[in-house]
C-alpha cells in the first residue's frame, strides 16, 4: 500500500477524500502509458488542458488516443471558450502534420469540416426532419441546391444510367434510364399527381411514357395516365395520335375563331387568254368515267389521306372561275340568239 502511495505522489497526483473521492492532477500534460515507451510505443491516452496550439484559437481540452497497431495519433478537443465545440483530428505519431480538425458538434448542434466531409457506409443515410441546404445555409424547402445538379453514368443504350427515382413517386421529378431487367424505360419525368395514389395522372416525359420501351427520344405530354402530346424526334406533332405523320397531326376536332393558311400560284391564270377550260361536253364524258369533276380528288383519297385545305381552296376557286367563264360563254351564245331572232 505505501508503495502504491508512494507512486502516486512521485506521478504528480494528490487524492482528496470528501463527500466523494476525487483526483486532481497537477500537471496539465498527464500521460496514462502501459508501460515505458520503447522503440514502438504502446497505448497510451493522453489529456490536455488549456489547450491553444495547432488548431482552435480558445482554450479547451484534448484527450489524446495513441494505437500501437497502426501507430497513429487521435485527438479530441472540447472547448470551453470555442463555442463548445468539439473537434477531430488525427497524424501518425511523433508528427507534426495533422489533419485538418473535424467539427463533430458545436453549440447549435452543427457538424462542420475544413477539408472535405464524407458520410460512408453500406447502411441508409437519413434526414429524420429539417430541411437540407446545399450550398446555401438557409434552404426554404427539404432539399434547397444554389447552383447546377450534375448525374454522370454510362452514355450507352446497354448500360444503366442514374437515377433520380426509379419507381413513381407522389409530385415527383424523376429520371431514370435502363432498368435492371434490361428494359430500356429512360425517361425524364415532370409530374404532378392529380389527387389519386393509385397513378400518376399528370406528366411531361422524355422518351417515352409509363413503362413502355421507347428508344427514340420522343417528348410526351399525358394526363388522366393516357398520352395526350407527342413531341417526335423528325419534328412532327401529334394530339390524338402517337404516330404524326405530318407537323401537326390531330385525332379529334379543332375549333378556332381564324385558321391563316399561306398558299402560292393562286388561280388568277384562268382569265388570262391563253387558258383554255375544259368544255362542258368534255366535263361531262370525265364525271361519266370517274364520278367527280377533273382534279377534285375522290371520296376514297379524301378517306385515305384527306385534305390539303391551301390545296383544295385553290382547286374549289379553280372550279369557280371556270364555271363563270363557261357562264359567260354561254349567256353570249344566249344572247346571240336572241339577237338573232329579233
Amino acid at each position: 500500500m505505501k508503495k502504491i502511495l508512494l507512486t502516486f505522489i512521485i506521478s504528480g497526483y494528490t487524492l482528496c477524500q470528501a463527500q466523494q473521492n476525487e483526483i486532481n492532477f497537477l500537471h496539465q500534460n498527464i500521460n496514462f502509458s502501459a508501460a515505458p515507451r520503447t522503440s514502438i510505443s504502446p497505448m497510451s491516452i493522453k489529456m490536455w488542458d488549456n489547450y491553444d496550439n495547432g488548431g482552435p484559437t480558445r482554450y479547451g481540452t484534448v484527450l489524446e488516443f495513441y494505437g500501437k497497431s497502426s501507430h497513429q495519433t487521435g485527438q479530441l478537443y472540447f472547448g470551453g471558450w470555442d463555442s463548445s465545440k468539439i473537434r477531430y483530428r488525427e497524424a501518425f505519431y511523433g508528427e507534426t502534420n495533422w489533419s485538418n480538425w473535424i467539427t463533430l458538434l458545436d453549440s447549435k448542434n452543427n457538424l462542420e469540416s475544413a477539408g472535405n466531409l464524407m458520410l460512408s457506409g453500406s447502411g441508409n443515410h437519413f434526414i429524420s426532419s429539417g430541411k437540407l441546404g446545399i450550398g446555401k445555409s438557409n434552404p426554404e424547402d427539404r432539399l434547397d441546391i444554389d447552383g447546377a445538379i450534375l448525374l454522370k453514368g454510362a452514355t450507352i443504350n446497354t448500360s444503366l444510367r442514374p437515377a433520380l427515382a426509379s419507381t413513381r413517386i407522389n409530385g415527383e421529378i424523376r429520371a431514370y434510364s435502363q432498368t435492371a431487367l434490361g428494359a430500356d424505360d429512360g425517361l425524364l419525368r415532370l409530374s404532378a399527381g392529380g389527387g389519386s395514389n393509385t397513378y400518376v395522372l399528370s406528366y411531361i416525359d422524355i422518351s417515352g411514357y409509363s413503362t413502355i420501351p421507347d428508344m427514340d427520344r420522343n417528348i410526351v405530354v399525358g394526363t388522366g395516365g393516357e398520352e395526350r402530346l407527342r413531341v417526335a424526334t423528325n419534328g412532327n406533332v401529334g394530339i390524338g395520335t402517337s404516330t404524326p405523320k405530318e407537323k401537326l397531326s390531330v385525332n379529334g376536332k379543332i375549333r378556332a375563331h381564324e385558321v391563316k393558311v399561306e398558299s402560292a400560284n393562286w388561280p388568277d391564270y384562268v382569265f388570262e387568254d391563253t387558258y383554255k377550260p375544259k368544255t362542258l361536253p368534255e366535263i361531262e364524258r370525265f364525271i361519266k368515267v370517274n364520278r367527280h369533276l377533273p382534279e377534285v380528288p375522290s371520296a376514297k383519297e379524301v378517306e385515305r389521306n384527306g385534305i390539303e385545305l391551301g390545296e383544295m381552296n385553290k382547286i374549289l376557286l379553280k372550279k369557280i372561275e371556270e364555271l363563270t367563264l363557261l357562264l359567260i360563254e354561254q349567256n353570249k351564245r344566249i344572247s346571240k340568239l336572241e339577237s338573232n331572232k329579233n
